[in-house]
């Protein structure tokens, strides 16, 4: 994955994008590049929820959208505590609307 914006846009809007463009799949994964590219680990949840079949039921997307999430959940942490000596778990869990474990168990790994 390159990162980059407009290489998703150009597959969703080119021949075969354009053709299937209503297919759920195809549509899960553009949800799940917008909430990347806007950062947002609420909005990649809430992507995972509303096409959860459609990732679980490809082995390939799930493990990539799992390391999607890790990752983006790992930048949005070190951009919330980069400035900081002492964290607050449930500070940093409200922020990122995330549960408190969620936070924990992905500072303990960091």
């Amino acid at each position: 994955m390159s990162n980059n914006k407009d290489d998703v846009n150009s597959l969703l809007n080119g021949k075969f994008g354009l053709k299937y463009s209503v297919d759920s799949n195809i549509q899960a994964i553009k949800e799940v590049a917008e909430a990347h590219f806007s950062s947002s680990i609420v909005a990649l949840s809430n992507v995972f929820k509303k096409y959860h079949s459609e990732i679980q039921g490809d082995e390939v997307v799930n493990n990539h959208t799992k390391l999607l999430y890790d990752n983006l959940l790992e930048k949005n942490l070190f951009k919330i505590i980069d400035s900081y000596t002492r964290v607050d778990i449930k500070y940093i869990a409200k922020k990122l609307s995330l549960e408190d474990s969620t936070i924990e168990r992905k500072l303990s790994e960091m």
